[in-house]
């Protein structure tokens, strides 16, 4: 029988630099895409076929194994196939752990489909904003401006998309974020709207896996792990805050962004593309600006909001500190004209540190060597960075002192205060420990949507998708958090964050920021309502430091439990890179995080700055990179130096 040689890439993570595809006998020609086991050194393993041709050679002349047995065919499709390709070869990544992203695990129970309300269909207008990404011959867009006439053109294009009986991928960076969005499409949309991320059960995501790829669910809103499910037929990606750090996966390989992965996604299928923001990240702009992107911009698009700035020079004798004077007094006129405001905090917890008064040391997290952060709902203090624990009754470390008191300001702090000044308004805190219960965080939104919270508190995931007409006030309890920091894109991540508080309001909305410092660089341009400038300003920054968009920055990172180890391998390989680099390449390092130790394992990195159109594989340090091994980890487009 004539047989056929099958080009297969096991599902396993395998050094980068080595073979990712093999070569199997097998009796028939295989479909790219199909899932097969096969032998791989003394196991058997699964793997996807990537090729096939006939064997012309004399038999014999070619040792190889051959496949086990065939599971499916065309278990993935060829476009997911290809995007598996590209996200390995931009990301530096075993191609085997970027196509284990795509293979579910089959879940035993069946999934039920959802009742879905019926809608009449709107025969709106359809917006010219949208008409212009529809007709246009490009097919990469970046949308900014103002939230409510973005979510009309989103709203534009999906009709069109269903129209045209094709299949809407919908990206949102947080899974409260999504569940916002969620819950606002199904009210638009008779269609079932599938909601993935990575909170669903097993069985949920392989239902939604199988029905995507049949066809059958035309309207995806995903996290991150949306681009790796099996469309069919897809017609439109839509990025919702495509700036946003949540959308990269920085713990594990493969360390993708998925805005990018979302970009090689339309590439492939031929879907139209929107990146959509308040306020871009910067290095969009920049491709906007050089014909990459098609800049799309709505009516007041990249304007400053008013922002009222409030000095809290004199207030911290205050009894209702942190709550200012002007604080309280906006707050108290919410509550008199039955509206709705947002307190933005940036730490959770009761406080941002704990200090024994005998001592007057910080107590921190043995592990990570971070500060503790007292809960007063769980009665301990906790690390936020790990799981380490410590009772309420428990001595000091250094001193054996039992009093102490709690500095900074957290979440729980603000709620408890806001409650006492305002008895009889209705008061709800959202947070990471709120959002670890999905229906906990579900009935806030609802709650505050409905209009049945009148004061809601919270962390950052609280500027992120609450839907509501009747917001009069959003405000920020420290300025510091829209301060200029060590990381290269502080000041982007803190404009994001003001836009999105901007976002919130209603049309005669106020956004109050409280500084203990006087106000920071940024919050004085802004003050000044210069967008244009701020730009030019931060490109000319970046420009002149060697920052992203004009170089592209590849962390290397190594973590292990001996701080000598750390310090000894990092200065290795750093030597190796000095000596197999060119001068198109900076290396920087090896330098160590704010902390050096995080969770008991001693961190170091070195910084790679390198030309923003090359990728790892085509630099003469490429083979230094992948010889790297257990400890370290490669991350192309950090979201972070340290």
């Amino acid at each position: 029988m004539k047989k056929y040689i099958i080009q297969i890439a096991p599902i396993v993570p395998l050094p980068v630099l080595r073979t990712q595809i093999f070569s199997y006998w097998h009796s028939e020609a295989l479909p790219a895409g199909t899932l097969v086991s096969i032998p791989f050194y003394f196991r058997e393993i699964q793997g996807i076929v990537i090729n096939v041709r006939k064997n012309d050679l004399q038999e014999g002349s070619l040792k190889l194994k051959n496949i086990n047995a065939v599971v499916e065919e065309k278990f993935l499709s060829e476009n997911q196939v290809e995007l598996a390709r590209r996200i390995a070869d931009f990301y530096f990544a075993p191609l085997g752990t970027v196509l284990k992203h795509m293979i579910p695990k089959a879940a035993g129970h069946r999934v039920k489909k959802k009742k879905i309300c019926k809608v009449a269909p709107k025969t709106e207008k359809i917006s010219e904003e949208a008409k212009g990404i529809l007709a246009s011959r490009k097919n990469k867009f970046l949308l900014t401006g103002n939230g409510k006439a973005r979510e009309k053109i989103n709203l534009d294009l999906i009709r069109a998309c269903l129209k045209e009986n094709k299949q809407c991928l919908i990206l949102a960076p947080e899974i409260f974020f999504s569940q916002s969005l969620h819950e606002k499409l199904q009210s638009e949309f008779s269609e079932e709207i599938a909601l993935v991320h990575s909170r669903i059960t097993k069985g949920e995501y392989f239902g939604y896996w199988k029905r995507v790829r049949f066809g059958e669910l035309k309207i995806v809103i995903a996290s991150k792990l949306g681009i790796f499910l099996p469309f069919s037929s897809l017609g439109m990606i839509l990025v919702h805050e495509e700036q946003d750090a949540s959308f990269k996966q920085w713990e594990s390989m493969p360390r993708y962004n998925a805005a990018r992965g979302a970009e090689f996604l339309a590439e492939i299928s031929g879907a139209k593309l929107v990146l959509e923001s308040f306020v871009p990240a910067v290095e969009s702009l920049y491709r906007a600006k050089t014909g990459e992107l098609e800049l799309i911009k709505t009516k007041n698009a990249t304007e400053f909001p008013e922002i009222e700035v409030v000095q809290l020079e004199g207030e911290r004798k205050n009894p209702d500190f942190p709550i200012s004077k002007a604080l309280y007094g906006r707050l108290a006129q919410i509550v008199n004209e039955k509206k709705q405001a947002v307190v933005f905090v940036n730490r959770r917890g009761f406080s941002t540190r704990t200090i024994c008064e005998n001592c007057n040391q910080v107590l921190k997290c043995p592990k990570c060597r971070l500060a503790l952060v007292f809960s007063e709902e769980h009665g301990q203090y906790r690390c936020l960075h790990c799981a380490f624990k410590m009772d309420l009754l428990s001595a000091c470390p250094t001193c054996g002192g039992f009093q102490f008191s709690h500095r900074g300001i957290g979440t729980q702090t603000v709620e408890k205060k806001i409650k006492k000044l305002f008895p009889s308004a209705r008061v709800s805190r959202l947070d990471a420990d709120a959002l670890i219960s999905k229906l906990k965080s579900q009935d806030i939104l609802q709650n505050f949507a409905a209009g049945e919270i009148d004061i809601l508190v919270g962390t950052q995931a609280v500027i992120k998708g609450i839907y509501s007409g009747n917001i009069g006030l959003a405000a920020s309890i420290s300025g510091r958090d829209f301060a200029d920091e060590i990381e290269y894109n502080s000041r982007a991540v803190a404009l994001s964050r003001i836009f999105q508080m901007a976002n919130l309001l209603d049309i005669n909305g106020i956004l109050m920021i409280q500084s203990f410092f006087g106000g920071s660089p940024l919050l004085n341009q802004m003050e000044k309502s210069d967008s244009k400038k701020y730009f030019a300003s931060e490109l000319a920054l970046r420009k002149r430091f060697s920052y992203p968009p004009f170089r592209k920055f590849v962390k290397l990172a190594y973590r292990d439990k001996s701080e000598k180890k750390v310090v000894s391998e990092t200065k290795k390989a750093f030597d190796l890179l000095v000596a197999t680099s060119d001068n198109g390449i900076e290396i920087i390092g090896p330098y160590h995080l704010l902390s050096e130790q995080k969770r008991g394992i001693y961190l170091r990195n070195i910084l790679l700055k390198i030309d923003p159109k090359k990728n790892i594989r085509e630099l003469p340090i490429r083979s230094v990179i992948g010889a790297l091994r257990k400890g370290w980890s490669v991350d192309v487009d950090p979201i972070s130096l340290f």
